[in-house]
């Protein structure tokens, strides 16, 4: 194969692997010459994606524009109205950090992997990122002190109690999330983002251990080897296709429990992967109730192939 091809092919896996970017809810689809494609959003800039591609594949050499340029025509760039809804905390509360350290001037990027990276031996080591390396474990970032007692503020997204009053004049503690914005001294600040940079770095590993070892199951699945990764989306509200009004103000929708997934099985030497989704008003989300969901698609897939006498849930 030519290096070109073998460059647009390795370009054009990496954009589509899931920690480059994330597939849409639904059925959000994008056409290009006839060809249908579910649409993707990209976890990060651009720019860190060339570095990462370049780290990972220092053999193939490829400018930035070009890089741009092969990007496939599903993967996109996110907007308003791709907005994330699945953030992980620990994520979102130290990228407010890093931004309000750059825009202070302490920071040069704002890019949290780099980051990490630039306070470790070696990332892809475990020892390095949790710490426990002799060479790196109480490095950090250096501040100047010349700022310390300014004041700044930033937003953190806290979890508290709240009191509630029930219509029968009862009152309940409900814990609720939110978004508030933190007032502190910049010494604080550089403190408090010291110490989440440490669980970030194990965060991190974790992360990409994770994906490296989906990757690789993925690749080596044998051909009585199944892959099964489910998910819920609890509490999908039904509606009537024409209601009256008040069902619309009241409490008269009811509610299902959505278990979806997609299951990988080898053929014929590739890889062939099915979305399955099970429907049910049971919101319980126990071990028992996993099981009921998933009897129906086990049958399935030892229906459709026989062989496979081994699973793995992810």
């Amino acid at each position: 194969m030519p290096f070109r091809e073998r460059l647009h092919h390795s370009v054009k896996q990496f954009y589509v692997r899931d920690d480059m970017s994330h597939t849409t809810a639904g059925k959000k689809t994008i056409t290009k010459c006839k060809r249908k494609m579910q649409k993707r959003f990209v976890t990060d800039s651009l720019q860190d994606l060339h570095r990462k591609f370049l780290s990972e594949f220092p053999h193939m050499k490829i400018s930035y524009a070009l890089f741009c340029r092969m990007r496939p025509f599903w993967v996109l760039l996110p907007n308003l109205k791709s907005r994330e809804t699945c953030l992980c905390k620990l994520h979102n509360n130290f990228q407010f950090l890093a931004e309000k350290l750059l825009n202070l001037h302490l920071l040069q990027s704002a890019s949290l992997q780099r980051i990490a990276d630039s306070c470790v031996c070696d990332s892809r080591i475990k020892s390095c990122m949790y710490g426990v390396c002799e060479m790196c474990k109480d490095r950090s970032l250096l501040f100047p002190p010349n700022c310390f007692n300014q004041r700044v503020a930033y937003h953190q997204w806290v979890v508290g109690t709240e009191e509630k009053t029930l219509r029968n004049g009862t009152t309940v503690s409900v814990q609720l999330t939110k978004k508030e914005i933190i007032e502190s001294t910049v010494k604080q600040l550089i403190d408090k983002f010291n110490e989440l940079l440490k669980k970030f770095k194990k965060h991190l590993f974790n992360i990409r251990h994770q994906f490296e070892q989906y990757r690789y199951a993925k690749a080596n699945l044998c051909f009585n080897e199944c892959i099964i990764h489910v998910d819920f989306a609890e509490n999908f509200s039904c509606k009537y296709s024409s209601e009256i009004q008040s069902v619309h103000f009241g409490s008269s929708h009811r509610q299902a429990t959505l278990h979806n997934g997609v299951f990988f099985v080898m053929k014929e030497q590739s890889l062939f992967d099915t979305c399955f989704c099970t429907i049910s008003d049971c919101k319980k989300h126990e071990p028992i109730a996993i099981w009921l969901y998933m009897d129906p698609i086990l049958k399935l897939i030892r229906q459709r192939n026989p062989q496979i006498d081994t699973g793995a849930f992810l």
